[in-house]
């Protein structure tokens, strides 16, 4: 079972790819959201929903 502080480091190593992805989407270093998605191992959808601003950044809490 995972504890805690496991969970938490994984939505925030989650998040950095998100956002990792999202930067190299506005760096024309990826043209595509779905290549972007697998690239940087993260769910289409939700990097889709942060891309076009329908979700903010999940905070990750210390």
């Amino acid at each position: 079972m995972a504890t805690i502080a496991d969970r938490r480091i994984e939505r925030a190593k989650r998040e950095v790819s998100i956002a990792l992805a999202i930067n190299a989407l506005n760096a024309k270093q990826v043209y595509s959201i779905r290549q972007a998605a697998k690239l940087f191992n993260v769910p289409a959808s939700t990097l889709c929903d942060r891309f076009t601003g329908k979700r903010k950044e999940n905070k990750v809490s210390k």
